[in-house]
């Protein structure tokens, strides 16, 4: 019975741990400007029968990289975007939660969100 106990006070710690490193980041896309699960796509040679929707190919993409993505969230806000190339928001934004930090995530342009 105690190392019933014991086996379960250990998941429950380890599960509580697992929860401590899933983090949050923010990508705001830029107007003329592919992102890097787009630019990834066009180049990769990969062909499928049918579209896949941007949030499959970013799961794809940092899969590649080594990166668990537990969710992504596209969020349009109800905002005017002007359309300058490099300067503008193209007028949405993702948030994607991982397992743990990663830097391939803040070299392509996303930011902790906390």
């Amino acid at each position: 019975m105690k190392l019933y106990v014991i086996f379960l006070l250990s998941l429950f710690i380890a599960s509580c741990s697992i929860q401590d490193t899933e983090k949050t980041y923010q990508y705001i896309g830029v107007q003329c400007v592919d992102e890097p699960w787009i630019s990834w796509y066009k180049t990769s040679g990969i062909n499928f029968i049918q579209e896949p929707q941007e949030k499959e190919l970013i799961v794809m993409y940092y899969s590649e990289q080594e990166v668990e993505v537990i969710l992504i969230e596209k969020v349009i806000p109800d905002t005017s975007v002007c359309e300058a190339c490099n300067v503008c928001s193209k007028g949405y934004f993702y948030f994607i939660e991982v397992e743990g930090s990663s830097e391939i995530l803040e070299e392509d342009g996303w930011k902790l969100y906390e």
